[in-house]
């Protein structure tokens, strides 16, 4: 069983979060200075266009890691345990395309074009904490998420090493699907997508998605409806960053609104959404509201992760109001 990192949360307005191909667009302006940062004498590259470039010649997939090398202890314990060692190293590079993507505390660390480059690369691929290490294929369509765990390198290697099966299915059963038709095709498309986190598979499989609602109108494999709401999510999204991006806060507040009252959501979605009505209420400087929305995030799942972050809020709201 794949073991997901420990995370470093990161406040409100969770569902922000840039396309691939919006995200390539914007790396091609970048490019030619992070080029220059790559250094010779380690396997690991900082240029992501880079990076596709030489695992689309090597015929290798793409692992990019998510760091924080100059402050996060999990992030070096991860380096020295696992990422620096020569076994790791050997087998990976045989695969992999290596990419870091650091976010120090020191700024002077990297370059801000690279700094641009990493935040972009966080928000597409919704990385929410820190160390986390997203495979991908060669056009950077991720299949794996995992990080650090303890239980010794032989073990984490032989773990790592199962991920690639996940690619490995999926190619099998997209090409299995091109040979039949209707709902036994959509079926076998619901098997290739790789089971990954919040909407990403939305994200980066869309046409994939899209093609089995169109062959499975009645749901007979029984992944329809869930592919309709990841969707839903992804438009949401992208809504409301074009609007974040607008500053109009008054259609990103009816928008929100909308989704939760009219969109099929999970309580890990709900929250998220709820978040970003108290980002907004947060600008609008609203107390009332704030602790209202908050509460609501707390009342859908209290034990999770956004309801101890909305609780942690809570009392710092209450504690301000006090004085």
């Amino acid at each position: 069983m794949v073991k997901y990192p420990a995370l470093i949360m990161k406040k409100t307005f969770h569902l922000f979060t840039s396309t691939l191909s919006q995200l390539g667009v914007l790396l091609l302006f970048l490019s030619p200075s992070l080029t220059a940062q790559s250094n010779p004498t380690t396997p690991w590259l900082t240029d992501f266009q880079a990076a596709k470039k030489a695992a689309a010649k090597e015929k290798k997939d793409i692992a990019l890691l998510f760091t924080a090398s100059d402050w996060l202890d999990l992030a070096k314990t991860f380096d020295e345990k696992i990422l620096s060692q020569k076994e790791f190293l050997d087998q990976a590079s045989s695969r992999y395309i290596l990419v870091k993507l650091d976010f120090p505390k020191n700024k002077a660390r990297i370059k801000q074009q690279t700094a641009t480059q990493n935040q972009l690369l966080m928000q597409a691929y919704r990385v929410r904490g820190l160390p986390t290490l997203v495979l991908t294929d060669d056009l950077g369509r991720p299949y794996a998420i995992t990080g650090y765990h303890d239980g010794g390198l032989t073990a984490w290697l032989e773990e790592f090493n199962l991920l690639r099966q996940t690619r490995e299915k999926r190619d099998r059963l997209i090409a299995e699907a091109k040979q039949v038709e209707g709902v036994e095709r959509a079926q076998l498309l619901a098997q290739a997508l790789p089971d990954l986190p919040g909407n990403i598979a939305a994200r980066f499989y869309r046409n994939i998605m899209n093609e089995a609602i169109k062959l499975d109108p009645a749901n007979k494999s029984g992944r329809i409806e869930y592919y309709k709401s990841l969707i839903a999510d992804v438009q949401y999204a992208d809504q409301m960053q074009k609007l974040a991006l607008e500053g109009n806060d008054k259609k990103m507040l009816v928008l929100s609104k909308h989704y939760l009252k009219e969109g099929y959501l999970n309580a890990a979605s709900r929250q998220s959404v709820l978040f970003n009505i108290f980002g907004i209420y947060e600008k609008q400087n609203n107390t009332d509201l704030m602790g209202k929305t908050l509460q609501a995030i707390i009342n859908t799942a209290p034990d999770s992760s956004q309801g101890k972050q909305a609780a942690t809020l809570q009392d710092k709201l209450k504690a301000k109001a006090s004085k």
